[in-house]
């Protein structure tokens, strides 16, 4: 079964601490929690095992996706 969007915010509140701010579909993890990096990843791998999801394939790794649209910014190349 898919996790509800309450059940990924709730995550997102407990991983990054600030239960203040107004989460939404919307929300970006860097823009607007400044999740980057090795925290953007831990985040991932983290949100693989609470909702039993993968978000690696052969074509993209963690680190692509942290740079594409889980981020809100477009992936470009080096």
């Amino acid at each position: 079964m898919e996790p509800t969007l309450r059940q990924v915010i709730d995550f997102v509140r407990e991983f990054s601490g600030d239960v203040k701010s107004v989460i939404t579909e919307h929300t970006r993890l860097e823009a607007d929690f400044g999740i980057t990096g090795d925290d953007g990843i831990e985040l991932l791998e983290e949100a693989e095992k609470r909702f039993g999801v993968s978000f690696v394939t052969e074509e993209r790794s963690f680190e692509l996706l942290m740079l594409s649209g889980i981020t809100g910014y477009p992936y470009q190349p080096l």
